[in-house]
């Protein structure tokens, strides 16, 4: 039905936060998000930052799947993937979500090779420097509104333009008449049975076209002066195998002598509940 102009969807109840009954896969993608169709100004301040929603957790997206507040905020903890990249100044957004594909030039025409499971993880968890767009200043979780007026938890980033599409999302921000959406890039576990996300871990916000959380853009955000759901990339299963092999690739890069954040899939692994079993040890005499 319709509620002053805004179709109203039907309602999944909050679970809780009552974990998934499936342990066999989560997905890997990205949440559209959306917002109101006010008009006005955000400011910048005195150092170039922006203040906007870019996320909400305890609402729902488009596609009627609640995202678990729980979970959300745990993200946030002081010694989550997160938060530590936030503190070291290197949280970076980028201009569109990455997708899952490769350009390979061949014969003078470039070619998209598809990215295996793997290989397009591990382009969710790292930042492509000549995609980005803004850097993160700031993050606070704060109350606000949903399109019911239901309360829900915003994320609230600080943002300013920079890196080689800044021009493009400062020409967004800085225009009246254009709504500026973000979108956060993050692996969730899902429970479509009671259609809940429940969020593992966050890499980052990138900035992206129109999409479906009320709350998650420049016209709700509270610096504000004044006054269809678009393509989302399509959605990669991953299972515990997929980690592990990444998991093995991280030691092996260790014993090199080489370190790599994106490998390490450790604490994941962990907060998805696919520790690998020791399996049992055998006799001297049956080896």
């Amino acid at each position: 039905m319709k509620l002053n102009g805004i179709v109203v969807g039907r309602t999944v109840p909050n679970p809780m936060g009552q974990v998934p009954t499936s342990h066999s896969a989560v997905t890997v993608g990205c949440a559209m998000l959306a917002g109101t169709n006010k008009r006005g100004i955000l400011p910048a301040d005195a150092e170039g930052y922006y203040t906007l929603v870019v996320g909400s957790y305890g609402t729902h997206n488009s596609a009627g799947m609640f995202y678990d507040e729980a979970s959300g905020r745990s993200m946030f903890e002081p010694n989550s993937a997160l938060m530590r990249r936030l503190k070291k100044g290197v949280l970076f957004m980028e201009f569109k979500h990455p997708e899952p594909f490769t350009d390979l030039m061949l014969d003078g025409r470039v070619v998209r090779k598809p990215m295996t499971d793997t290989e397009y993880l591990c382009r969710i968890r790292q930042i492509d420097d000549n995609r980005v767009c803004a850097h993160i200043r700031n993050l606070t979780l704060m109350p606000g509104k949903n399109e019911e007026g239901k309360p829900v938890t915003m994320v609230i980033a600080e943002a300013k333009p920079y890196g080689p599409f800044a021009k493009v999302f400062k020409d967004s921000l800085d225009n009246p008449n254009i709504n500026t959406y973000c979108s956060v890039r993050s692996i969730t576990q899902d429970d479509p049975y009671r259609g809940v996300k429940y969020t593992r871990e966050i890499s980052t916000w990138d900035f992206v076209g129109e999409g479906g959380i009320f709350t998650a853009n420049k016209y709700s955000s509270p610096a504000l002066e004044g006054f269809s759901e678009e393509q989302c990339r399509p959605e990669r299963t991953i299972t515990p195998d997929t980690l592990w092999r990444l998991q093995d690739e991280a030691a092996r890069r260790t014993n090199l002598g080489l370190e790599s954040v994106v490998h390490d899939v450790t604490d994941l692994i962990n907060s998805l509940g696919w520790e690998r079993s020791k399996g049992i040890r055998r006799p001297n005499w049956l080896r």
